[in-house]
């Protein structure tokens, strides 16, 4: 009998062994795969509340100083500068998160500003 239960309590301990050997395998391996860029990390709260507000502003900032680019290349300078000012502060956010938070933006500042957004570019030099 002692040895029935004996060889039940290995068995358990056996598997309870490898499944912790596994969950030790996929938490080192997602820290090596992350330091290495392959996985991305999510946002904190706080750094996406940066990035938001980095989106609206690069979005203004474009506007303004290239006005008489074209819609496209007004996009790619507002990720092109997000991506710039987020990496020297120490967020690395995916380029296509970029892409929708600043058409996102861009969107709703058009709705905001109206007439005047096409104005504003169209007036000054």
């Amino acid at each position: 009998m002692i040895e029935t239960i004996y060889t039940a309590i290995v068995g358990h301990v056996i598997e309870i062994f490898f499944l912790l050997l596994a969950l030790v395998g996929i938490y080192a391996g997602k820290h090596i795969l992350t330091a290495k860029g392959v996985i991305k990390t999510k946002l904190s709260p706080e750094q996406f509340l940066i990035v938001k507000g980095i989106a609206e502003s690069v979005v203004l900032f474009v506007q303004q100083k290239f006005r008489q680019k074209q819609p496209s290349e007004k996009l790619d300078l507002a990720v092109e500068h997000a991506v710039s000012i987020l990496r020297e502060n120490g967020i690395n956010v995916d380029e296509n998160v970029l892409h929708v938070m600043i058409e996102s933006n861009l969107k709703r500042l058009k709705k905001e500003f109206g007439d005047a957004w096409k104005i504003e570019a169209e007036d000054e030099p």
